[in-house]
């Protein structure tokens, strides 16, 4: 009896995947010589050759000129065409919208701004939204193949914002996708900023870690098993509703301990970021009472969650003396270690993640051409 063999793969699967890791070694670097994709890829040069003239006539490469000098013959150079399209990453909070043009490898191509309120209305952020894009769109270098955006308020898992007692910024619920496009990536900003610290931060070796942001408004993010965990209802990781020791001993939620020690803006939910840097600063007596305050909520979500390590991240993170000091004071909340540091990422990390996001689909897309 003859023994049954695995069917050889098919041509077609065999150039498939040729091509892709042409492309991929394209992605590492502006442009490269046969040979050179040759030694990175470790295929031979007419095969090199043959996935190059595929790609060529299919539009996904180009030629990039002529390398000349030294011994040998002049080589052609090669690179991804700028009809492989290129990712839209969004971020809008209080005061600003931003919208960047990236490419293939996360590189800005183009950025462009849009002042905003501390709060704005689902109307006023659509209306700048489309600016935004008409803009970034004609300036990009391809086809939009790809948009990401992050709003700092509460997201639910269709990319709805929600309007929650905390939501620091718009003033009533919003479905941005009539605005950004209905294919949009929208989410949340405290997870794009997790994101970002676990693909090229302070949680980039680790497997779980509790990520805590501290902007506008309070956030959390949960990342385990190298993901970002969103919830059944997109919502994990708000922070600010957990009960804490508020000032005085008394039982509250996070988000009410800053407005108990005045440090929100005006009557709002707004975090006032320059008021608690200046309190750290200062040794005001309240920062103890703060301290304390985060510490319960961090203490209370680490014991759930068992994280490898607790990031501290956002714009008044670093706040003299905040980090050692809530370290301190979550050692006391855990009955386990729980190491406690600040996040690589700081004022434009919800940006970062967002960024990265749009990359990785604009790669996606491309794999999809080659396939």
């Amino acid at each position: 009896m003859t023994a049954n063999r695995p069917a050889p793969p098919s041509v077609d699967l065999v150039r498939r995947t040729t091509d892709r890791r042409v492309t991929d070694a394209l992605i590492t670097s502006a442009s490269l010589t046969r040979p050179e994709i040759a030694s990175l890829v470790g295929i031979s040069k007419p095969t090199v050759s043959e996935s190059i003239r595929r790609l060529t006539e299919r539009g996904l490469i180009d030629e990039a000129g002529i390398t000349t000098g030294g011994r040998g013959r002049a080589s052609r150079r090669y690179r991804l065409s700028d009809d492989i399209g290129v990712g839209l990453a969004v971020y809008a909070g209080p005061l600003e919208v931003v919208a960047e043009v990236v490419d293939v490898r996360g590189e800005v191509r183009t950025r462009a701004t849009r002042p905003i309120g501390l709060t704005a209305t689902p109307r006023q952020l659509s209306a700048i939204l489309r600016s935004l894009l008409a803009e970034c769109e004609a300036a990009a270098p391809g086809p939009v193949v790809a948009r990401v955006v992050s709003v700092a308020d509460p997201v639910d898992r269709e990319g709805r914002t929600l309007a929650m007692e905390s939501s620091p910024f718009l003033t009533a619920p919003a479905d941005l996708r009539r605005s950004v496009g209905g294919d949009a990536l929208i989410g949340n900003d405290v997870n794009w900023a997790a994101l970002a610290e676990l693909t090229d931060g302070a949680g980039e070796r680790l497997n779980s870690f509790l990520y805590l942001y501290l902007g506008s408004g309070l956030g959390s993010a949960i990342v385990d098993e190298g993901r970002v965990v969103v919830g059944g209802q997109g919502l994990a990781g708000e922070i600010a509703y957990t009960l804490t020791r508020g000032p005085g001993g008394r039982g509250m939620s996070l988000l009410h301990c800053f407005r108990e020690l005045e440090f929100t803006v005006g009557s709002s939910t707004v975090i006032d970021a320059d008021a608690v840097r200046a309190a750290f600063a200062a040794g005001d007596p309240r920062t103890e009472a703060l301290v304390t305050a985060l510490a319960g909520s961090l203490g209370s979500s680490a014991c759930m969650l068992s994280p490898d390590r607790i990031v501290v991240g956002g714009p008044w993170a670093g706040a003299p003396g905040l980090i050692p000091r809530l370290a301190a004071a979550t050692e006391q909340m855990v009955p386990y270690a729980v190491p406690v540091s600040a996040a690589e990422h700081s004022d434009g990390a919800a940006l970062a993640g967002a960024r990265i996001a749009a990359a990785d689909a604009v790669r996606a897309a491309l794999h999809r051409a080659v396939a």
